[in-house]
């Protein structure tokens, strides 16, 4: 399953080239391309004491960064093409997943969570758009990336995860 990307290429180059802050320096975009990372979308039950929690998560299959998301908020379409190939196989993502959910809960719910089991479901391996927009430095080029869904600028942490998805 694909997601449907809501953020034109305009408003992505838009987001790219407005500066961060007062000493960052203007970007000009040379070009943008909308690809598609590969995710596993995984259901969670949690079940404490008092209620249950459904959760979804998605884990990135090259370097298992993750990202909670309200599946609702997606719009899907089934065009099928090549996902992206996988680092991580679903098992490696499953554990990622219960790993994050678990930090997630003792954020929450502090080291009491009446925590009695969390079971882990994958819905489907879904493709999620982001524009890649590049731009010339001083010594060469450079990226930065949108997330086409809600048009929030991907940080560093997700920079080499799509130096990754550029290599393939």
């Amino acid at each position: 399953m694909k997601v449907l990307a809501k953020i034109d290429s305009n408003s992505a180059v838009k987001k790219i080239e407005k500066k961060d802050n007062i000493f960052s320096s203007k970007k000009l975009v040379n070009n943008i391309e909308l690809l598609h990372l590969s995710y596993f979308l995984f259901k969670v039950e949690i079940k404490l004491k008092s209620k249950i929690i459904i959760q979804h998560i998605c884990i990135d299959g090259l370097s298992g960064e993750y990202a909670f998301v309200q599946k609702e908020h997606l719009k899907f379409t089934n065009e099928s093409d090549e996902h992206t190939k996988l680092i991580l196989t679903e098992s490696q993502a499953s554990k990622i997943a219960k790993s994050a959910i678990t930090a997630m809960l003792m954020v929450q719910k502090g080291k009491g969570a009446n925590l009695v089991s969390i079971d882990i479901k994958l819905i489907s391996l879904i493709k999620y758009p982001y524009w890649i927009g590049y731009y010339k430095r001083k010594n060469g080029f450079d990226f930065e990336v949108v997330d086409a869904v809600n048009g929030k600028k991907q940080g560093a942490k997700m920079k080499p995860v799509f130096v990754k998805l550029i290599m393939q």
